[in-house]
């Protein structure tokens, strides 16, 4: 059973009795609870009048609806938080930015971006395939790992784990270029790869890795985004095209309408459009929302950066026709 805490701004209009399902008015969004469902049972109250620290506990259920219940105002950011907070360990709680550890797995993980796709150029033509189904099948394989892995310490949850941060679906759309050479698919991931990923490289989130396998599957994940988009430019000869930036960028805002959605019905942040995450990161300043237009100008530099060698082969191309 998971319990989480969170803190009410307003007083109740009702009594807190467990038997009680709950309604729950989060300004300025709206969330029911159910008795027996989900942020339903009150389990603990207190005195509002008291000290911050103290709250409500409520517990998540099995879905069961009900009309009877109590009102309070709650800061809807404060919910989110609680519902994604990080899972504190003694591994993530030991992690450091460009420790040992970080410098080694970014050491490896470079040396595979560089290496794996330069290996496929090399491979015979006849064998090409079979190097991006074995990418394919590794990809898949350590998805499945990793959430196996999640399992060994926390219980699944739609508010953690379905795929939808930026790398995530990234992921996804990596393996379908692979398979499929769709170009669309293939600049998405490439300007994502160059951005996103490579940021999650450099400036990982440790306080959402919880032990030594998750540190290994979070490497993997990310590096496995720029592994994907290199090899279909040197396995398979694809460059961007114009407006490739303005596309990539166009979808991510209009991804954010249904993630935020998901992320109103399950009190989740994914993309962590709700709540700055909780990341040493010098690419990550200021507090909500602003933290994200901040993200935007730097993953639209960190695009343009890496339009250029996509351009340069671009002219060359033209000059060679």
């Amino acid at each position: 059973m998971v319990t989480w805490q969170y803190y009410l701004a307003g007083k109740c209009c009702d009594c807190a009795c467990t038997s009680r399902g709950v309604w729950v008015r989060i300004s300025p969004l709206f969330i029911r609870g159910f008795h027996d469902a989900y942020v339903a049972e009150l389990v603990d109250a207190v005195d509002l009048d008291s000290s911050p620290s103290n709250g409500v506990q409520v517990q998540l259920l099995p879905w069961a609806p009900s009309t009877v219940g109590i009102t309070g105002i709650i800061d809807a950011r404060r919910f989110v938080e609680n519902m994604t907070e990080p899972i504190p360990s003694e591994f993530n709680e030991s992690l450091r930015l460009f420790d040992n550890l970080h410098l080694s797995a970014l050491f490896i993980s470079l040396c595979c971006i560089v290496l794996i796709p330069l290996l496929g150029r090399l491979l015979p033509k006849s064998k090409k395939h079979l190097g991006v189904w074995v990418l394919v099948l590794f990809a898949l394989a350590q998805e499945l790992f990793d959430y196996y892995n999640r399992t060994s310490f926390r219980e699944l949850s739609l508010a953690r784990d379905l795929p939808l941060n930026i790398c995530n679906f990234s992921l996804i759309i990596a393996i379908v270029s692979l398979i499929t050479r769709n170009r669309y698919c293939f600049e998405f991931s490439y300007f994502i790869g160059a951005t996103a990923a490579l940021q999650a490289l450099l400036t990982p989130g440790f306080p959402y890795i919880y032990n030594h396998t998750d540190y290994i599957m979070f490497f993997f994940q990310h590096a496995l985004i720029i592994i994907l988009a290199l090899w279909n430019v040197f396995v398979d000869g694809m460059i961007t095209s114009k407006n490739a930036i303005l596309r990539t960028m166009i979808f991510l805002n209009l991804m954010v309408l249904p993630v935020g959605i998901i992320n109103w019905l399950t009190a989740s942040n994914y993309m962590y459009i709700c709540q700055k995450p909780h990341v040493d990161s010098p690419f990550i300043f200021g507090e909500w929302p602003w933290y994200i237009l901040s993200l935007e100008v730097v993953g639209l530099l960190m695009m343009l950066i890496a339009a250029i060698p996509m351009a340069m082969a671009n002219k060359t191309r033209s000059l060679e026709n």
